[in-house]
């Protein structure tokens, strides 16, 4: 049985937490199947690394004692690791718990930034925290300059200033400071980042 962690996660590190495996939602039928909400997904598919919002739960029985872990419709999850079986780790407000296949299978969610609405860097407010999620179509030169500076998917940064005319926008990642133009900026696509709790496994 192969276990995955995310990029950046440290087992020995993430060993910490929870087991839960509620007998009473396995059985015939288990799964979540959703015919208004394409972008839903089981739990038990997400890949670790990736954050997510519970959109479903239906683990009949078990869902008390889920809601009170905090595992329940509307919250962000991050999947630390993902077993082949389908059983996963995830951090759920500072917390980690280990959800045995069948309950994960009936936990809806849908890709967190698939739930947000994207904007350019350019758009960001002055003193916001936001996660690089890609690049606006025909962004060409600048992706490959933005790349350059490690501005990849993923990475969490903050906007600093916008100059007047949004030339040049001044940032903050990883403890140094950066100053796009304001091609640079529009070409860059972001979400919020809300809340210490929910950012990104890169320790930023």
């Amino acid at each position: 049985m192969r276990h995955r962690w995310g990029q950046g996660q440290n087992p020995r590190q993430n060993q910490g937490f929870t087991y839960v495996n509620d007998a009473t939602t396995s059985g015939e039928g288990s799964g979540i199947v959703s015919t208004y909400n394409s972008q839903m997904m089981p739990l038990s598919q997400v890949q670790p690394g990736e954050r997510v919002r519970v959109v479903r739960v239906d683990c009949g029985e078990a869902n008390p004692r889920l809601v009170g872990m905090g595992i329940t419709q509307g919250a962000v999850l991050t999947v630390l690791s993902h077993l082949d079986s389908g059983s996963v780790v995830v951090e759920c407000h500072g917390q980690r718990w280990g959800l045995g296949a069948g309950m994960a299978e009936r936990i809806g969610v849908e890709r967190w930034e698939a739930a947000m609405t994207k904007m350019t860097l350019g758009e960001a407010a002055i003193g916001s925290r936001v996660r690089v999620v890609g690049y606006a179509p025909g962004a060409g030169d600048y992706k490959r300059k933005l790349l350059g500076m490690g501005l990849t998917p993923g990475t969490i940064l903050q906007v600093k200033r916008h100059a007047p005319l949004g030339d040049p926008t001044e940032i903050e990642v990883r403890g140094f400071a950066l100053s796009l133009r304001k091609g640079e900026a529009a070409a860059l696509q972001v979400v919020p980042v809300e809340g210490e709790a929910n950012l990104g496994s890169d320790g930023q």
